[in-house]
C-alpha cells in the first residue's frame, strides 16, 4: 500500500499561516482528522520512505518557523487518542505553507 507525504494548511480561517507536514495513507481521513486542506502530496512505496523524507522537512521546519498553537490540538484532546492537530503545526506569518521552499528539500 502507498504512503502519502503531504503538506497542508489549517482550513480554520484564522489559522490561514498555520502549516503542517506529515504522513499517512489515507489523505481523506487524515485532512479531516486534522482540519487541514492538502495542498501537496508525493506518494512513496513505503512507510519508512515517506517517514524519511518527513522527518527531514520536519527538521527544517523546525529551524525555520515557530510553532503554532491550532484549534482543538492535542494538548486540548487528549482524551482522543487517534486526534490528528498534534505538535507538528507551523506558523509562517507570510502565508501558509512555504510550498516552494519545502518542494526543494524533496
Amino acid at each position: 500500500m502507498k504512503h502519502f507525504l503531504y503538506i497542508s494548511i489549517s482550513t480554520h480561517p484564522e489559522e490561514l499561516r498555520a502549516f503542517t507536514i506529515g504522513i499517512t495513507k489515507d489523505m481523506k481521513r487524515r485532512a479531516y482528522e486534522k482540519h487541514m486542506q492538502i495542498i501537496f502530496h508525493k506518494s512513496f512505496p513505503t512507510k519508512r520512505a515517506a517517514k524519511q523524507v518527513e522527518d527531514r522537512l520536519l527538521i527544517w521546519a523546525k529551524d525555520n518557523y515557530q510553532l503554532a498553537y491550532v484549534k482543538y490540538g492535542a494538548w486540548e484532546m487528549q482524551e482522543y487518542t487517534t486526534n490528528g492537530r498534534g505538535w507538528e503545526w507551523f506558523y509562517n506569518e507570510e502565508t501558509g505553507a512555504p510550498l516552494d521552499a519545502l518542494k526543494e528539500l524533496l
